[in-house]
């Protein structure tokens, strides 16, 4: 009998399968594709830990080796670096495995040194490991340092990074990656790859060492040396001026940046060492970098500059800064924390203190396409900017060119001494929203805002929650500037959250970007937004009460929500001339007016930040309590607002609350105008049943509160039904798989059924 043939959709088994593993390795050749835009050489010559060379590699021909499992501490005496590459030559390095390479800390020596003129082109094995340490006076990867200032000290050679993971750590005065003391970088490429690169002793984290001091008047002066070419296009940069440890830093808690590691060394994360330019520094592509500078240095820019005019190189100064693209950029900056010194550092991206003569901005800062940034500031210095200049106490040092594409999205927190922001021209503020909070607003804020409420962490949320959750942090509210732009949005709500601490509270604050603005809801599933052209809003907690005392009438009020401007403060008057009186006595409608027998009459109002009333005022809702006179009947007391055409009593809102054991009547109202507390001399008739006492505690209160949260609870419980939880989704997710690898088992154990079938046959 011959036999029959198993097909899934008309095609042999055997053939089907073939189709899938093609298919697997199609989209694994896709996936290889997209995530190596590069093939790595293969290697002429491989040092592994039986291989292992004595002294210096020295490598001065082009060719590509392969470290495999090297550990490696020069301790010569006439040359130090691990791996020296020379000759203007052209060298591949791959790596694979645990690989340490160190220089000699006692003489001048890079852990890979690579002289000018020479190129070494840097891949790692995924998931493989390079560590690499500078000798003295040098670069972890790059130049060698030189004792002396001088014009002729060579830069050092060409670096290109691919891939890999790869520590970097300068030698005393060397940069992580790039040059040595006293001397300038060439050109600087990371491609991909996870990069950690620390500066020691001044030098940058990639760019130049230490260049020159703020106090040395010799040839080659401040801002004469610089970071070089510096192109990141690919990978997770991290880079800092000094040896943090980024397991433990939070971007988003200021503090850590002076934990474990910190050192007040001048330089900048990225750019140049202390008294150095930056140079160009180009971050694009799809690179995720995060630069830390320290003590007057930036976090990308310049290195600290110095305090003597004479000593500054105006000429040779230079700064320029890209980011573009798809990248995303945290750049911070530290405050100088040595004894006796003003605290003051470098922007996060710019200039670092004292490189700028006054009057003479200098460098640029682009930052465009679809590019995220988060820049925070120290004191005395801005985020995207300048600090102080040269030989000044004033903070007036300026960026020469600043373009701050709208398609962008930036966040920056700088000193309250200055905006977040650098701009000459004013009109470029249009794509920003600035919240510039002052001390007396936060006075105003002490629930929220309490010592030990710092720092708050915001997250800025777009209206239709494109760009929602972008997060920048506020270490002291009263200290700092924030400028946000989000790319598109005409409005934006922030979520803050304390995050140190025990009081881990969630308050929301809605901005526009027409006015300064900060609004407060206590629970971030009821932020509301409004149109840009609303006044902005403040919320105050229900426990921040506003009390009024004019004798027999007590009143207290407190913001519930909405919209009121920023600075502007609540009033409750009382009405006591009798020509109002007797008007509003003559406004009330007959049903109140003939059972009256007492009332008393107040103002409700706001002020805006300079003591102003608003008229006709009805952008938020407040709580109103109101004393109940000890001789009234506190069940009977109704508050009522004042109109000319018919009262309005607030039964939905009102009830009876008991503050430090006096008797208060509170009701909620969005009205800004006239009111009245009102006690009946009969009992007043409710809408439901016309024979019924009113009770204020019990009307409206109980009954109406839970037949509203059941029918919304019933809504939402409905919703829900019809929406797939996160477990259902799992679930579906596993019986599908389920279904799927029974359906595949199915398949095999039905061949081999036919397959013994077929044989059986045969015999």
């Amino acid at each position: 009998m011959k036999n029959k043939k198993f097909k899934i959709f008309g095609i042999k088994f055997e053939y089907f399968s073939l189709c899938i593993v093609a298919v697997l390795l199609f989209i694994g050749a896709i996936i290889y594709t997209h995530t190596s835009s590069f093939v790595i050489p293969e290697a002429d010559t491989i040092y592994d830990s039986d291989s292992n060379w004595e002294g210096t590699l020295e490598i001065n021909e082009n060719k590509t080796v392969k470290i495999s499992g090297i550990t490696h501490s020069n301790q010569g005496t006439v040359y130090g670096s691990a791996i020296k590459i020379s000759g203007n030559s052209t060298v591949n390095l791959i790596f694979e495995g645990e690989n340490i390479l160190s220089g000699n800390s006692e003489i001048t020596s890079a852990g890979i040194e690579v002289k000018e003129g020479s190129t070494v082109n840097i891949y790692g094995i995924d998931g493989n490991n390079l560590t690499v340490t500078g000798g003295k006076y040098s670069a972890g990867i790059g130049g060698i340092g030189y004792g002396s200032v001088s014009a002729n000290n060579p830069k050092s050679g060409n670096i290109f990074i691919y891939s890999g993971n790869i520590t970097a750590i300068g030698g005393d005065k060397g940069a992580g990656i790039g040059s040595g003391y006293h001397s300038s970088a060439s050109n600087i490429e990371i491609k991909g790859g996870n990069i950690i690169a620390l500066g020691t002793g001044s030098g940058a984290g990639i760019g130049s060492g230490y260049g020159t001091s703020g106090g040395a008047a010799e040839a080659a002066g401040v801002g004469f040396y610089n970071g070089g070419n510096i192109t990141i296009s690919g990978g997770t940069i991290k880079a800092a001026a000094y040896h943090i440890n980024f397991d433990n830093f939070d971007p988003y808690n200021t503090e850590t940046l002076y934990s474990e590691g910190y050192s007040n060394t001048h330089a900048a994360g990225i750019g140049g060492g202390y008294g150095a330019s930056s140079g160009v520094v180009i971050v694009e592509g799809d690179a995720n970098v995060t630069a830390i500078g320290a003590s007057g240095g930036a976090g990308i820019g310049s290195g600290r500059g110095t305090s003597k005019p004479a000593n500054y190189d105006a000429a040779n100064f230079n700064v320029d800064i890209t980011i573009k693209d798809n990248s995303k950029v945290i750049a911070m900056a530290t405050n100088d924390t040595r004894s006796g010194q003003t605290p003051e550092g470098g922007a996060a991206i710019g200039l670092g203190r004292g490189c700028t003569i006054k009057g003479d901005p200098k460098g640029s800062v682009t930052i465009g396409g679809n590019a995220n940034v988060y820049a925070v500031g120290p004191y005395y210095a801005q985020a995207i900017g300048g600090s102080r200049t040269v030989g000044s106490t004033v903070l007036d040092a300026h960026l020469a060119s600043i373009d701050l594409e709208n398609t962008t999205l930036i966040m920056a927190v700088s000193d309250g001494q200055r905006d977040a922001i650098d701009y000459i021209d004013e009109s470029n503020l249009t794509n920003f929203i600035t919240l510039n909070f002052s001390d007396e607003y936060f006075e105003n804020q002490k629930y929220f805002f309490t010592e030990d409420k710092f720092p708050l962490k915001i997250a800025a949320i777009d209206p239709d929650n494109t760009n929602s959750k972008k997060v920048f942090s506020i270490q002291n509210p009263t200290k700092h500037s924030f400028m946000v732009s989000i790319s598109g949005a005409k409005k934006y709500s922030f979520v803050a959250e304390d995050y140190h601490g025990e009081n881990n509270e969630t308050i929301c604050i809605s901005n526009s970007v027409e006015e300064n603005s900060a609004e407060f809801f206590p629970d971030s599933t009821a932020i509301k937004r409004y149109d840009a052209t609303s006044l902005t809003a403040r919320l105050d907690s229900e426990r921040s009460i506003v009390d009024f005392d004019y004798g027999n009438l007590k009143l207290k009020i407190s913001a519930k929500e909405g919209i009121f401007e920023y600075g502007s403060s609540f009033f409750c008057d009382r009405i006591e001339d009798k020509d109002i009186i007797n008007e509003l006595n003559a406004n009330l409608d007959k049903k109140y007016s003939d059972k009256l027998e007492r009332i008393l009459y107040f103002d409700i109002g706001v002020k805006n930040r300079k003591g102003e009333k608003y008229s006709d005022f009805t952008g938020g809702k407040v709580k109103i309590y109101v004393e109940v006179p000890a001789d009234w009947d506190k069940n009977e007391a109704l508050a009522l607002f004042i109109t000319s055409a018919e009262d309005e009593d607030f039964k939905d809102t009102q009830k009876l609350e008991v503050i430090d054991g006096i008797t208060y009547l509170s009701f909620e109202t969005d009205h800004f105008s006239r009111y009245a507390l009102f006690d009946p001399i009969i009992e007043i008739p409710s809408k439901d049943n016309p024979t019924k006492e009113y009770n204020i505690e019990n009307e409206g209160n109980n009954e109406s509160e839970s037949q509203g949260k059941n029918e919304s609870s019933n809504e939402e419980e409905n919703e829900n039904k019809n929406l797939p939880t996160g477990d259902n989704i799992y679930f579906i997710f596993i019986i599908f798989i389920l279904a799927l690898s029974g359906s595949l088992i199915g398949l095999i154990l039905f061949r081999k059924k036919n397959s013994r079938k077929n044989s059986k046959n045969n015999l």
